[in-house]
């Protein structure tokens, strides 16, 4: 893990509170509040929050707000910027809450960015909206070995027994041509209901 780095990041006094309550329960592991985000910029982005344990992820960096360690990807700092972390009482206790406003917008990464980042804009503005024509959608689950892409199919995609065809066919063969350092492209298994 880096060292602190600047993000704009809001946390409501009440959540600061809790968050460093919580902290002071966890054993020495723990570094802190980690910021985590799945799938940024496209329609299926969310952000959460976690425990950043030593040595679990070697990319992030700390940014401190008030006393309170804060890790997260930087190749992920501008779609958390002008996040807000904020707690409230329910029913069952405190619970909190992270609203990244600007998880979903699709920001072209920089030429140096991650192949993962890189990958996930290309399919959000260029694979996504041919898939919209039949209500369908694809974001990448990972990269294996360096040169796999590993997709998941949403909407009507998902379970379609076309869906190995636009694999191939169409996905596939746009990422390779993109980027070559991705040799294999498949999906993730999707179970298909028994017939009769």
């Amino acid at each position: 893990m880096n060292d602190d780095i600047a993000l704009d990041i809001a946390i409501d006094p009440a959540a600061s509170d809790h968050l460093k309550q919580m902290l002071a329960k966890q054993g020495a592991d723990c570094a802190g509040v980690r910021l985590y985000v799945l799938h940024p910029g496209t329609s299926l982005a969310h952000a959460g929050l976690g425990y950043a344990r030593r040595g679990e992820h070697p990319q992030e960096t700390r940014l401190a707000i008030d006393g309170l360690p804060l890790w997260f990807d930087p190749a992920h700092a501008s779609y958390l910027r002008e996040a807000r972390i904020t707690c409230h009482k329910s029913m069952g206790g405190r619970q909190l809450k992270l609203v990244a406003p600007h998880i979903k917008h699709s920001v072209a990464p920089p030429p140096d960015a991650p192949l993962e980042l890189q990958l996930s804009h290309f399919l959000e503005t260029e694979i996504n909206p041919h898939l919209a024509d039949h209500q369908g959608s694809v974001v990448l689950h990972g990269i294996e070995r360096g040169d796999t892409a590993l997709l998941k199919f949403g909407g009507s995609c998902h379970g379609c027994g076309q869906a190995d065809q636009t694999l191939s066919e169409f996905v596939a063969v746009k990422i390779r041509e993109r980027f070559p350092a991705i040799s294999q492209v498949s999906a993730l298994a999707t179970m298909h209901p028994p017939h009769g």
